[in-house]
Protein backbone atom coordinates (compact mmCIF):
# COMPACT_ATOMS: atom_id res chain seq x y z
CA UNK A 1 0.00 0.00 0.00
CA UNK A 2 1.15 3.78 -0.57
CA UNK A 3 0.07 6.50 1.78
CA UNK A 4 -0.08 9.96 1.99
CA UNK A 5 0.35 11.62 5.50
CA UNK A 6 0.22 14.80 6.65
CA UNK A 7 2.35 16.28 9.52
CA UNK A 8 1.13 18.74 11.72
CA UNK A 9 2.22 21.38 14.07
CA UNK A 10 0.90 21.59 18.07
CA UNK A 11 -1.80 23.62 16.80
CA UNK A 12 -2.79 20.38 14.60
CA UNK A 13 -2.37 22.67 11.48
CA UNK A 14 -0.79 20.72 8.43
CA UNK A 15 2.78 21.43 7.39
CA UNK A 16 3.79 19.15 5.48
CA UNK A 17 2.58 16.58 3.10
CA UNK A 18 4.11 13.42 1.84
CA UNK A 19 3.91 9.97 0.98
CA UNK A 20 5.49 6.48 1.43
CA UNK A 21 4.73 3.22 1.66
CA UNK A 22 5.73 2.47 5.16
CA UNK A 23 4.47 4.57 7.91
CA UNK A 24 6.89 3.30 10.58
CA UNK A 25 9.49 3.67 8.54
CA UNK A 26 8.98 7.33 7.54
CA UNK A 27 8.17 8.53 10.95
CA UNK A 28 11.46 6.98 12.12
CA UNK A 29 13.16 9.36 9.53
CA UNK A 30 11.52 12.38 10.06
CA UNK A 31 12.32 12.03 14.13
CA UNK A 32 15.47 11.46 13.05
CA UNK A 33 16.46 14.28 10.40
CA UNK A 34 14.34 16.75 12.36
CA UNK A 35 16.57 16.36 15.80
CA UNK A 36 19.72 16.04 13.78
CA UNK A 37 21.40 19.53 13.57
CA UNK A 38 23.35 18.22 10.53
CA UNK A 39 20.21 18.05 8.49
CA UNK A 40 19.76 21.94 8.15
CA UNK A 41 18.52 22.08 4.29
CA UNK A 42 14.58 21.39 4.74
CA UNK A 43 12.28 23.62 5.05
CA UNK A 44 10.49 21.59 7.60
CA UNK A 45 12.89 20.53 9.95
CA UNK A 46 14.24 24.02 10.63
CA UNK A 47 10.53 25.44 10.87
CA UNK A 48 10.15 22.37 13.45
CA UNK A 49 13.78 22.54 15.47
CA UNK A 50 13.66 26.44 15.88
CA UNK A 51 9.74 28.19 15.63
CA UNK A 52 7.67 24.85 17.52
CA UNK A 53 7.46 22.83 20.48
CA UNK A 54 7.36 19.90 18.25
CA UNK A 55 9.38 17.10 20.59
CA UNK A 56 7.93 14.00 17.95
CA UNK A 57 6.87 13.70 14.75
CA UNK A 58 3.72 12.23 14.18
CA UNK A 59 2.53 10.92 10.48
CA UNK A 60 -1.03 11.33 10.13
CA UNK A 61 -2.70 9.38 6.81
CA UNK A 62 -4.95 11.09 4.83
CA UNK A 63 -5.01 8.20 1.79
CA UNK A 64 -4.41 4.84 1.31
CA UNK A 65 -3.65 3.80 -2.75
CA UNK A 66 -3.01 0.79 -4.77
CA UNK A 67 -0.35 2.60 -6.49
CA UNK A 68 2.64 4.87 -6.25
CA UNK A 69 1.25 6.77 -8.88
CA UNK A 70 -1.90 7.26 -7.71
CA UNK A 71 -0.29 8.53 -4.00
CA UNK A 72 1.77 11.04 -5.61
CA UNK A 73 -1.00 12.36 -8.00
CA UNK A 74 -3.48 12.83 -4.55
CA UNK A 75 0.11 14.33 -2.65
CA UNK A 76 0.57 16.81 -5.42
CA UNK A 77 -3.16 17.62 -5.02
CA UNK A 78 -2.81 18.77 -1.95
CA UNK A 79 0.62 20.42 -2.12
CA UNK A 80 -1.11 22.43 -5.00
CA UNK A 81 -4.31 23.17 -2.68
CA UNK A 82 -1.93 24.78 -0.16
CA UNK A 83 0.59 26.83 -3.02
CA UNK A 84 -2.26 28.55 -4.60
CA UNK A 85 -4.71 28.89 -1.38
CA UNK A 86 -3.38 29.69 2.20
CA UNK A 87 0.59 28.09 1.82
CA UNK A 88 0.90 27.13 5.30
CA UNK A 89 2.78 24.16 4.13
CA UNK A 90 6.71 24.01 5.16
CA UNK A 91 7.88 22.43 1.87
CA UNK A 92 8.19 23.39 -1.54
CA UNK A 93 6.32 22.40 -4.59
CA UNK A 94 7.95 19.26 -5.89
CA UNK A 95 8.28 18.42 -9.29
CA UNK A 96 5.32 17.13 -11.45
CA UNK A 97 5.70 13.64 -13.01
CA UNK A 98 4.38 10.20 -12.72
CA UNK A 99 8.02 8.89 -12.24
Amino acid sequence: MNYVYEIKNENLETIYIGRTNDLDRREKEHNRNCFNKKVIKKELYKYIRNETNIKFIKLYPVGIFKTKIEAKRFEMLLILQDFFGNKKLKQKVPSISDR
